[in-house]
């Protein structure tokens, strides 16, 4: 037991020099050699968890942003099995680690640049070297009280980043794919129930803004609200989100069938007879939950919508489904009404014009670079490439330009690794979205797929769409033709504002 009581008495050691990360790792390792089998809930764990929280908190109250890396530890607190949540609060520590280290950077800067007064440039030069010492030492809590000290020293204040200027492109409203065709629409009477089984939900929108001009409308969405509302005139509409980010204000977790989502809607149903629910994309909220959970969730909203005279719209695409699924979802509906249409309405060309907010996928056996060079020239773009960027990065067009090489390779300045999806290809996407709100090409979803889970891929998509829609972004994909399954075609497309052929 000699190694056991070593490992116990450094994990009291790092937690009373708040090395947190360090005294989570020892504690596993304990914990392992002595067979305690870890549950999130228990008391130990829990005081790890509030420790590392607790540290969170006294480095964002010295001025460093930590609303991701807290939203993201909060939501994987309770829910993560215990290696998971090690593993994430290494990866979160890192990025505490570099935001640390950079703030020490700047204040080194204050110091050579003599950009204070009054302060004795010893005692300031002697506070840093504290502050880097215990850095060094991952006392991070010791770090944070020399570097605050240093600034009410040195009066010091980080100047707030400029509001990065917003690209300038096409911004009016028209393209091909927001106009319904006539032959395509559809109304939707009073009390009616109806599946439409569809690749292309605009029809069900265009139906709901017609039925708004009478009676009220409740909109159970995946996609982002604000963008629906903007395209489909539904300002007056109830927005109800389904996400699972925890990033997202006023959201419904998606994967909470039977308490929040049915909950929110029987609120509207049960406010009065009458008037529209809509609910889209049955597909994702399956991938979610599961068929049978996802069928006994829309049968009980069809009972509710039947007793209170509600018109009930669903909006699925069935070939998603098996054809058994499918068949019990058309057997759910008094009225199912089929409309597949061509989504690869226009070629993509040299006269392509995107449009801030939307998102689009090119579908191509081939690259659109030489195409896109053009576009990028003179904008802030973020470029993500399956291809050695040698090459773009020389381009006198591409200039203000950030490439990055998808790759498991080494030895390169800007890679990411397709297997990191989360912490790296999002994360760089996001980031670059909300900074610089500049066009995003993603050259390797193909690649993207081959070596990630589909519903991690269908996350990401999701994710940055939704980001590309609130920070006025352009989003450009590219995908290689039966990259997935026909089945599973459906639930990248409808990601996307427009889908292109090149």
């Amino acid at each position: 037991m000699a190694r056991e009581r070593r490992l116990l008495t450094k994990t009291r050691e790092f937690i009373a020099t708040r090395d947190i990360l360090d005294a989570v790792n020892t504690y596993d390792t304990l914990r392992e050699m002595l067979g305690i089998a870890s549950k999130g809930g228990e008391e130990s764990t829990r005081e790890t968890a509030d420790e590392f929280e607790k540290l969170m908190s006294e480095i964002e109250k010295y001025g460093i942003d930590l609303h991701d890396e807290k939203e993201r530890y909060e939501s994987a607190r309770y829910t993560a099995a215990p290696s998971e949540l090690a593993k994430i609060r290494a990866e979160l520590m890192e990025q505490l680690n570099a935001k640390i280290y950079a703030e020490i950077a700047e204040l080194g800067k204050v110091l050579v640049e003599k950009k204070y007064a009054g302060a004795n440039v010893k005692n300031l030069a002697a506070i840093l070297k504290q502050a880097t010492i215990a850095f060094k030492r991952k006392q991070y809590i010791e770090t944070i009280k020399y570097m605050d000290s240093f600034r009410k020293l040195t009066g010091y204040v980080p100047i707030p980043k400029k509001e990065p200027v917003r690209m300038q492109v096409n911004a009016e409203k028209p393209t091909p794919r927001q106009e319904v065709k006539a032959q395509d629409s559809m109304k939707i009477g009073r009390g009616e129930i109806c599946l439409l089984n569809t690749n292309d939900a605009r029809i069900a929108y265009a139906a709901a803004s017609e039925f708004i001009k009478q009676d009220r409308v409740f909109v159970a969405t995946t996609s982002y609200p604000e963008k629906l509302k903007r395209a489909h005139n539904l300002e007056n509409a109830t927005f109800l989100y389904l996400t699972d980010s925890y990033s997202v204000p006023e959201r419904c977790d998606i994967r909470r069938l039977d308490f929040e989502v049915t909950y929110e809607i029987s609120g509207f149903l049960n406010e009065r007879e009458g008037g529209l629910v809509l609910i889209d994309d049955v597909e994702l909220i399956s991938l979610y939950n599961g068929v049978s959970a996802t069928l006994n969730f829309l049968k009980s909203i069809i009972d509710k919508a039947m007793q209170n005279h509600t018109a009930l719209l669903v909006t699925c695409d069935l070939n998603y489904f098996s054809k058994n699924d499918g068949a019990m979802l058309r057997t759910l509906f008094p009225k199912v009404v089929d409309k597949q249409v061509d989504l690869k309405q226009r070629e993509f060309g040299i006269n392509f014009q995107p449009v801030v907010g939307r998102s689009y996928l090119i579908e191509t056996n081939t690259t659109t670079m030489d195409t896109l060079k053009n576009l990028l020239r003179g904008k802030k773009s973020l470029i993500i490439t399956k291809n050695f960027p040698k090459k773009l990065k020389e381009d006198p067009k591409l200039t203000d330009a950030e490439i990055y090489w998808l790759t498991e390779s080494e030895g390169y300045d800007k890679i990411l690794r397709p297997t990191r999806l989360e912490f790296e290809v999002m994360k760089t996407i996001l980031d670059f979205m909300r900074e610089t709100h500049g066009v995003v090409v993603l050259d390797c979803l193909s690649n993207i797929l081959l070596t990630n889970e589909f519903k991690d891929v269908v996350d990401m998509l999701k994710a940055i769409d939704d980001e590309n829609s609130i920070s006025g972004s352009v989003l450009i994909v590219e995908m290689s033709p039966g990259a997935v399954e026909k089945d599973k075609t459906c639930l990248i497309m409808q990601r996307f504002d427009e889908i292109l052929r090149y």
